[in-house]
């Protein structure tokens, strides 16, 4: 694969996650998460809600993922947040729950 094909894989799918991706290197930690919920959501009953889980980790952990994304999207030309979320992906670390939905699939959901 090409560094040009890797770096629409990578950003497709960070495309395809509709997250908040929280950086602190301080500590160091790492979130990523469901944006705001929308207005549906809000007015789905408890029973109704598909809530997708997140993803944190801190310390150590998140240093090393932290180096891999900053690596990855100096390599390939993306952000490290595109880098980030492709390497969680790939890892299968991220609930499927946090991708797009499209219209289609809303409908059947």
């Amino acid at each position: 694969m090409t560094p040009e094909e890797m770096a629409r894989l990578i950003k497709h799918t960070a495309k395809e996650y509709q997250v908040e991706v929280d950086i602190n290197r301080g500590l160091p930690y790492l979130y990523v998460g469901p944006k705001s919920p929308s207005r549906a959501w809000f007015e789905s009953t408890l029973e109704d809600r598909d809530e997708p889980s997140t993803f944190f980790t801190q310390g150590d952990d998140a240093a090393d993922l932290l180096t891999d994304a900053e690596q990855a999207a100096e390599k390939f030309n993306v952000t490290e947040k595109q880098a980030l979320i492709w390497i969680l992906d790939s890892a299968g670390a991220l609930d499927e729950n946090l991708k797009h939905r499209h219209r289609g699939d809303q409908q059947h959901a």
